[in-house]
């Protein structure tokens, strides 16, 4: 019969897979914060043209009469 205690090899395995798992989920996070600050950047500029853009209409307008 196999022992019910850990060994070293067991402990370190475990090790690795919750290394693997927290570097899989960093990465992860990574990856939704910066698509979220990309889509959230994006919508801002985006605004920002389009407010350029009637401001310039409009002072062509003012001034063409």
């Amino acid at each position: 019969m196999r022992k019910q205690t850990l060994e070293i090899k067991d402990i370190f395995l475990i090790f690795l897979a919750s290394v693997a798992l927290l570097a899989s989920a960093s990465i992860l996070l990574r990856l939704l914060i910066k698509t979220y600050y990309e889509k959230s950047t994006e919508a801002y500029q985006n605004k920002l043209v389009k407010n350029q853009i009637e401001e310039v209409n409009n002072v062509y307008m003012t001034m063409r009469g």
